[in-house]
């Protein structure tokens, strides 16, 4: 053999090697896409995802208004006692309330920050569910269709009990209880 014929047999291999390793993570890939968004699955990670994280946002600022709206309503009264007060050494107990009362109200700004926080990770979450659409297109969705369908890796049973109101469309509406006792 001569010298250029075995660089071109070592090349060949070399290439041969690498479009081997480059078919195996193809293959790794369609398992891992199937997975986590198989085409005949009837899970949805990234839209669940997205409806709990909007619900977080919704019920923070719920809460943040409701203890604004008795904080609110403890100042007014508060007010309307002081006026009424006569006692002697009251008014350094209502100025205790008010100052209590504005750090109640400080700390329930929270809610803006958490919903921006949680708008900025929604939109995260649509860009990877758009990129591993657009990977299922590109190593087509025959291919990962025809893997077998395996469990969730984030099986329902694993979520933390959650309390509380259900998501929309989800759970027993109060109206169907109140039927219960009827």
């Amino acid at each position: 053999m001569n010298p250029s014929s075995d660089k071109l047999a070592s090349q060949h291999e070399a290439l041969k090697s690498e479009v081997i390793k480059l078919f195996q993570a193809v293959q790794e890939i369609k398992v891992e896409l199937a997975t986590i968004k198989h085409p005949n699955s009837d899970m949805n990670h990234f839209s669940s995802l997205a409806d709990q994280l909007n619900e977080i946002a919704d019920e923070t600022e719920k809460a943040s208004n409701a203890i604004m709206q008795s904080a609110e309503s403890i100042s007014d009264t508060s007010g309307t006692l002081q006026k009424a007060t006569k006692l002697e050494g009251a008014q350094p107990m209502f100025d205790a309330m008010t100052s209590e009362l504005n750090t109640i109200f400080e700390a329930c700004g929270f809610h803006d920050i958490t919903g921006q926080r949680i708008s900025k990770i929604i939109k995260i979450v649509n860009l990877i569910e758009g990129t591993l659409n657009s990977l299922v297109t590109v190593v087509g969705e025959d291919g990962i269709s025809a893997l077998p369908l395996t469990e969730s890796p984030i099986a329902e049973t694993d979520d933390v009990a959650m309390e509380g109101p259900a998501l929309g469309g989800e759970g027993v509406s109060q109206a169907d209880i109140d039927k219960l006792f009827d």
